[in-house]
């Protein structure tokens, strides 16, 4: 009798665990987003080219991006691992998707992108309806799309090998920022005789205007992230 008692405990003990592993395992519909080392807060899409164009921030509707025009080609990352980023050939091949809801962002956005800048070394890096990153040899440049649009530029050094860019807007100080690895390379204020361009319908479009080069790790964030979250973006090595 005390031998059946043992054994149905530990057959019960059992089961509890494989529930909870289970539990764990699959959350709920409020789980966190499937990132480790970048800011949760006022993420809305996260693209790491795993394999895919899909988005996976796990925030909301997926905004999975549709290859456009050539081919973009699945390439190395900068940690090195196999099918990992896209390569654009700077001809006719970009990435894109419109009309998510979540990607209409009317109080500010922050963009961040890595890129290996290729022979032709120019073009749109990453664009939305709210503005967009160009990227050259020797010089970065931020659009809002307002009316004038408005543009805050600087000029880049030794930008061979892979480069982070991000480039974050704040609709109520109507304030801009420009990063390149890390450091602010210019700011600036949108005249208050401006008016964003805000639609209704938001897309995103990556390696368009003849962009030349290899793009990984693409964020998207419906705020102006601080100086402190820009950091940990570019010094994130964990989620891939």
């Amino acid at each position: 009798m005390r031998i059946n008692l043992l054994s149905k405990g530990l057959l019960a003990l059992m089961f509890i665990s494989v529930i909870s592993l289970v539990s764990s395992c699959t959350g709920g519909e409020d789980a966190e987003p499937a990132v480790k080392d970048i800011p949760r807060d006022g993420l809305v899409a996260f693209y790491p080219f795993n394999g895919n164009a899909n988005d996976e921030s796990n925030v909301g509707e997926a905004a999975n991006l549709d290859i456009v025009g050539g081919s973009p080609q699945l390439t190395t990352d900068r940690f090195g691992n196999e099918n990992s980023a896209y390569s654009f050939d700077g001809v006719n091949d970009y990435l894109y998707v419109n009309s998510v809801e979540k990607l209409n962002l009317p109080n500010g956005f922050s963009f961040a992108v890595w890129v290996k800048h290729g022979d032709n070394k120019g073009g749109a890096v990453f664009k939305t309806h709210g503005g967009q990153i160009k990227y050259f040899v020797d010089e970065v440049i931020g659009d809002l799309y307002s009316s004038p649009v408005f543009t805050i530029r600087d000029l880049v050094a030794n930008t061979d090998g892979w480069n982070f860019m991000c480039f974050t807007f704040d609709v109520n100080s109507k304030s801009a920022k420009l990063y390149f690895n890390n450091e602010v390379i210019s700011t600036g204020s949108l005249p208050s005789e401006n008016s964003m361009y805000l639609p209704a319908n938001n897309f995103v479009n990556i390696g368009n205007d003849s962009f030349n080069g290899i793009i990984d790790d693409v964020l998207i964030y419906n705020k102006a992230l601080s100086n402190s979250e820009v950091e940990k973006i570019y010094l994130q090595n964990i989620t891939k």
